[in-house]
């Protein structure tokens, strides 16, 4: 198609459309999942923490696991693996505040 000045009713160069660079990935590999919580930190985790305070004791950011939307706000659960132990770290944050937290094989 070609394409002219309105005022000058000239030619107008227009650009050529960037190449494209086209990849197969290869097979899929699931990321190593590092010891992520401890005991010790476990046992830091205090009610009323925010998620991000928990985030800061643990180090890493959670998965998250389940959430449920009620009329008085939301309960969010996040889960921190060890692969080492096989234990585990739920927590449930209501409205974005600690409320709960168990665990399980950690040593």
């Amino acid at each position: 198609m070609k394409v002219t000045d309105r005022a000058s009713n000239r030619p107008v160069a227009t650009p050529s459309p960037p190449a494209v660079r086209v990849t197969t990935p290869g097979p899929y590999r699931p990321a190593p999942m590092p010891d992520v919580v401890t005991r010790a930190e476990y046992e830091r985790l205090r009610e009323g923490m925010s998620y991000a305070e928990v985030v800061a004791v643990i180090g890493e950011p959670g998965t998250r696991w389940a959430t449920a939307q009620y009329a008085t706000g939301r309960i969010d659960t996040y889960r921190w693996l060890n692969r080492s132990s096989g234990g585990e770290v739920q927590a449930k944050f209501e409205n974005g505040k600690l409320i709960e937290k168990t665990q399980s094989g950690l040593e």
